[in-house]
């Protein structure tokens, strides 16, 4: 199958509150799919344009394209659409995947109807933020559509509340936010490859809280891979994230982020469809404990999304009679 792969657009950037990260995770591959032998060009987005997209397509020509847009239009299921309708091959989870897990409510539900436990949560409305909220403090408080904790807080009192109401609005558009449970407890997340859950990493941010800066700014989070966990734990976290990205229809990689409780039982958070490939990022970190350095890994990816759409192809021909 490599063969049949020669140029990759690694398409970053756009116009997301990740847009920094997105350019670093993206030039990382390129660098990564080159080593391995690719010709990999860097397409930096500015828009959510689809004219844009096509542009790129166009000038690049690529055999596939490996999509390190995160946030929205990278992880929404945009891109991914519009990639489909023009027939092109990429990296990943499909259009229903990432929509859902990029929604923090939509996959909040899921999660409920799949029998994965996650924490309690509510639904505030721009409409009526003041309404009282039948969770006990602490509360965590999330816009929907955001990633890599932007706009996120933990709020202990009522002022701490109302401010992260106003906060976690000014990130969303949507017309709702997310106030969930907060469960004290190892903050761990489990990398899936190819339908196999990696070494489950255990998150410990020096400044107690893993917010932006503690995620994106070298030594200031302590990563413990494999996590020191009992082994009981571990087994339930690698089981609770495979069970999360089959129950969303995740293809290829993702990154499930959960809480294990003082009860030793995990709480599933959130999924990331198109986690980072920075330096610090913990995809790349869980599979190199796996023994899948960091080319390998792109590669293994870059693949995957090729196989993906070689079967789906064959799907298409053999329903129409070809």
């Amino acid at each position: 199958m490599r063969n049949k792969i020669k140029k990759v657009a690694v398409i970053m950037g756009g116009s997301s509150s990740e847009r920094e990260v997105s350019i670093k995770s993206g030039r990382a591959i390129v660098e990564g799919l080159k080593i391995s032998g690719y010709e990999a060009e860097e397409v930096l987005l500015k828009t959510e344009n689809k004219n844009e997209v096509m542009e790129c397509m166009d000038r690049t020509g690529p055999d596939i394209v490996f999509i390190a847009l995160h946030g929205k239009f990278g992880e929404d299921g945009k891109v991914q659409r519009l990639l489909e309708e023009s027939g092109m091959p990429y990296t990943g989870s499909g259009v229903f995947s990432s929509n859902v897990s990029l929604d923090k409510i939509k996959s909040k539900k899921y999660f409920i109807q799949e029998g994965i436990r996650t924490p309690e949560f509510e639904i505030i409305d721009r409409d009526n933020p003041s309404r009282p909220i039948k969770l006990k403090f602490p509360v965590v408080i999330k816009p929907p559509l955001e990633g890599s904790s932007i706009g996120v807080t933990i709020a202990n009192t009522k002022k701490d509340y109302v401010n992260g109401i106003k906060n976690a609005f000014r990130f969303e558009n949507e017309g709702y936010v997310l106030v969930e449970e907060f469960i004290e407890g190892k903050e761990l997340t489990v990398g899936i490859l190819d339908e196999e859950p990696l070494p489950v990493i255990n998150i410990v941010p020096k400044s107690g809280t893993y917010d932006y800066k503690s995620k994106y700014s070298k030594g200031m989070t302590e990563y413990i891979v494999p996590a020191k966990i009992p082994s009981k734990c571990m087994r339930e976290a690698q089981q609770m994230g495979l069970k999360t990205f089959k129950a969303l229809r995740c293809y290829g990689f993702a990154r499930i982020d959960m809480i294990l409780g003082a009860d030793k039982m995990c709480y599933v958070l959130e999924v990331n469809t198109i986690p980072g490939f920075t330096e610090t990022s913990l995809l790349p970190k869980a599979a190199k404990s796996r023994g899948i350095d960091f080319n390998d890994l792109c590669e293994r990816i870059l693949l995957s999304g090729f196989e993906r759409f070689l079967k789906l192809r064959t799907a298409k021909e053999n329903a129409v009679g070809f």
